[in-house]
């Protein structure tokens, strides 16, 4: 415990190391800005993420299907760690859970989101999929409502 109450206090003075893809078999460990969670985010330390199919792709190729990377970007969607920072309006989590990451982010406003069918939304970001960064770094803000203890 000790360790996420240190963790909470001083991650603003750490780095965000991230691993960045540059091109088909050019990753780059760099130092990343923290980012500061939303109001209705959280912050997560990441603890671990898997590597699947489509990141090998992405890293192989530099795209997949008709998604291509053309600028640096971070890969990585399928992640969980530890809450450090939470936005100001979120109340169901608290500093130390862990958590997973829904990979997908939908804008909860389409017809499918309303009723009930998130997962069709046309509108989602999805992390390690351009233009949204995945989550190959340490510290990652994410939606609450799409975190899981």
């Amino acid at each position: 415990l000790h360790f996420l109450i240190q963790s909470a206090r001083t991650y603003a003075f750490e780095k965000n190391i991230c691993s960045v893809l540059h091109g088909p078999q050019d990753m780059r460990i760099m130092e990343c800005s923290v980012p500061k969670p939303k109001e209705d985010q959280v912050l997560v330390k990441m603890d671990t993420v898997g590597i699947c199919g489509t990141d090998m792709h992405f890293y192989r190729n530099g795209s997949i299907g008709g998604i291509k990377i053309d600028k640096p970007f971070v890969l990585g969607h399928e992640g969980a760690g530890i809450i450090v920072e939470l936005g100001r309006s979120v109340k169901d989590f608290k500093v130390g859970d862990r958590v997973a990451l829904e990979p997908g982010v939908s804008c909860r406003k389409c017809h499918y989101c309303k009723s009930g069918r998130y997962h069709l939304c046309q509108n989602q970001a999805f992390n390690g999929l351009p233009p949204t960064n995945g989550l190959f770094k340490q510290y990652a803000a994410h939606d609450a409502d799409f975190c899981y203890r």
